[in-house]
């Protein structure tokens, strides 16, 4: 019987989980829903829900070792509360579990066993930027929440088109292009039916309509390209912070990943443009892999897979 490990990647869209072999290689994936409780009330029931479907799935097939959880959202949650999810999962599995932000997960997905140091700069439907040093020490700008603050996301994107938008109706009496597409594209009639839509939707269907203002600005939309400027800006200073208090290398490796960032190059190129005339050098790794990968190479940094190797 082949040994295995589970991952879960908890996200504020969905959780993703999936069983490792020893060598890397992912045999079975599942989703589940959301699992950050930034997002959802029910995140860590829905994460220990789909951990125990797959559970189930596998537990005759293969010698399950490892848990290796991946949380968005973490210190949203009161200890009690992640505690319980631990000893419950422990409880049913009979497994050692290994819980973690799920910025480590992500950056773990792009150090793998190769770097010790460097910074991922997460941006889905929120944000945050997460870097480990060598010597361990471990740091995340972000990762507030949009009750608080997350420039640099898909919400705060969306967001920060509404405001715009307003502000410019307030002042001039006109309505943006960018903001009307946005208005029909929810099904909308006019500008003020914006406040039912921000007031009567969750984080997550507000920030699926950021794909307007990634296709406005590849259109040439001035609002749009704005918008990816502001967001630029805010994710220039989490890794700015991050290379001041960690005191990183230009060695160290940065990497993006998150369905927003992923899916614009222009915010991409102005992050990395503005990275050059700040004179911050890192080990850029164009690309990405999915994030739930992180979890393997966290458990083998963890002794977990060269155990299994024994």
């Amino acid at each position: 019987m082949k040994r295995a490990i589970i991952g879960v990647d908890a996200g504020g869209s969905s959780t993703k989980l999936a069983l490792f072999l020893e060598d890397g290689t992912i045999v079975k994936k599942l989703k589940a829903k959301a699992g950050s409780s930034a997002s959802v009330k029910s995140a860590l029931e829905n994460v220990e829900e789909g951990v125990l479907k797959l559970y189930e799935e596998v537990k005759d097939d293969y010698d399950l070792r490892y848990i290796v959880l991946g949380l968005s959202g973490l210190k949203a949650n009161s200890k009690d509360s992640l505690e319980k999810l631990v000893s419950n999962l422990k409880a049913k599995t009979n497994l050692d579990v290994s819980l973690n932000p799920d910025t480590l997960l992500a950056l773990y997905s792009f150090l793998k066993d190769e770097h010790e140091e460097g910074i991922v700069v997460i941006s889905g439907t929120g944000h945050a930027s997460f870097g480990l040093n060598e010597e361990g020490k471990s740091m995340m700008i972000g990762g507030w929440g949009y009750m608080i603050y997350e420039i640099g996301s898909a919400f705060s994107a969306v967001q920060d088109l509404i405001i715009k938008s307003v502000r410019h109706y307030e002042e001039e009496g006109t309505v943006y292009p960018l903001a009307q597409s946005l208005i029909k594209a929810i099904g909308l009639s006019t500008i003020d039916d914006l406040r039912v839509f921000m007031y009567h939707n969750d984080k997550k269907e507000i920030a699926s309509y950021a794909y307007l203002i990634t296709d406005g600005a590849k259109a040439g939309d001035k609002l749009a390209l704005e918008i990816l400027d502001d967001a630029s800006k805010g994710i220039i200073r989490s890794i700015k912070l991050l290379v001041k208090h960690l005191e990183l290398k230009e060695t160290a490796i940065l990497g993006f990943t998150g369905e927003y960032i992923k899916n614009s190059k222009i915010l991409q190129e102005l992050v990395l443009e503005k990275l050059q005339k700040e004179k911050i050098k890192l080990k850029y790794l164009e690309g990405s892999i999915d994030p739930i990968y992180g979890a393997y190479y966290l458990a083998k940094q963890k002794g977990k897979i060269w155990k299994l190797l024994v």
